[in-house]
């Protein structure tokens, strides 16, 4: 007998949350609750900053739930050695720095603590265990479970960077574009266009006014 294959997630199908009203939904479903779970809890408030942290950073997930308080202490950037890559990364979580504070408090955690943790013992949280939250919360949000994952908090990240940064013309900004080619540590900028779901949709935009016959 063969050896049975991992199934991992895979990004092709994972969209990412286009609209204030989505974001602010997802947020809710994963703090006041999914599936039969409702009422504020440990879990919900955890799951709900990993949202947060993963739409202002654009990290993936294997990157998040490693941070420790005392990673995040100064406020302003979070530097660590991506998983992935084992690049240096130094990302920006000055806009978020309140939230976090809020959260640290609301949970009581010590400098060396992990900061999401797990709800089972002393480590912090997997990915697959978020994963299996995001779909939860996606349902009671009535969006299809098929296009959320953990790639969907990187993805709205590049989008909403993307789209506040555009020319006259309403394309991308090509310093923002390889700006963000860099964070995401794509090998070009079509590359990051076709992850962020831009490029299908510039092309959408271009049909709409084409017709012939």
């Amino acid at each position: 007998m063969g050896r049975k294959v991992k199934k991992t997630e895979s990004s092709r199908n994972i969209r990412p949350l286009k609209t204030a009203k989505e974001i602010n939904a997802m947020k809710r479903a994963l703090q006041f609750g999914t599936g039969t779970v409702t009422g504020q809890n440990r879990n919900g408030l955890r799951n709900a900053m990993i949202f947060i942290f993963g739409i202002n950073t654009g990290l993936r997930i294997s990157d998040i739930v490693k941070a420790k308080v005392s990673d995040i202490e100064d406020g302003e950037w979070y530097n660590l050695v991506e998983t992935k890559t084992h690049k240096n990364r130094h990302a920006y979580i000055g806009n978020i720095s309140q939230d976090l504070e809020n959260y640290i408090d609301q949970m009581q955690l010590k400098p060396s603590d992990w900061l999401f943790p797990s709800r089972k013992g002393e480590g912090h949280i997997e990915g697959k265990s978020f994963y299996k939250d995001l779909k939860r919360a996606a349902r009671q949000c009535e969006i299809d479970p098929s296009t959320v994952g953990t790639h969907t908090l990187r993805k709205t990240f590049g989008y909403h960077y993307i789209k506040s940064a555009t020319t006259s013309a309403g394309d991308p900004d090509p310093r923002a574009l390889y700006k963000l080619q860099k964070m995401l540590n794509h090998s070009s900028p079509t590359t990051t266009l076709r992850y962020i779901g831009l490029e299908d949709e510039s092309m959408e935009e271009d049909l709409r006014s084409f017709r012939l016959g």
